[in-house]
């Protein structure tokens, strides 16, 4: 079995004829999860593969998202330190007002 992205699915297709116990042929798709929601549709003998393609794509999006926090934290301080906060503004202009109100609340 081998697990190609397409159309923004994790998509399994056989790599040989009757692959898994499957009547599906070499090529054929047999199953795929949506790399947005993990929304599995298939034969459930490639539901495990799939999942775990999923999980390390959600792992992996976590730990950039993690990367660029740190990077726009380190930004701001850098901002801050040369007294030039219009990128911060742009920035907070963009937050809705509920995000900018919640952060106030933890002050």
């Amino acid at each position: 079995m081998e697990i190609r992205v397409k159309n923004g699915d994790f998509v399994a297709f056989c790599t040989e004829d009757r692959e898994l116990g499957t009547v599906a042929k070499k090529g054929d798709s047999i199953g795929k999860m949506s790399m947005r929601t993990g929304k599995f549709v298939g034969a459930t003998v490639c539901m495990v593969a799939l999942k775990e393609k999923f999980d390390e794509h959600q792992q992996r999006k976590a730990a950039d998202k993690g990367k660029l926090i740190e990077n726009v934290i380190r930004q701001i301080k850098q901002d801050i330190e040369d007294n030039d906060t219009s990128s911060i503004k742009i920035l907070l202009t963009n937050s809705s007002d509920e995000d900018l109100e919640s952060f106030l609340s933890e002050l």
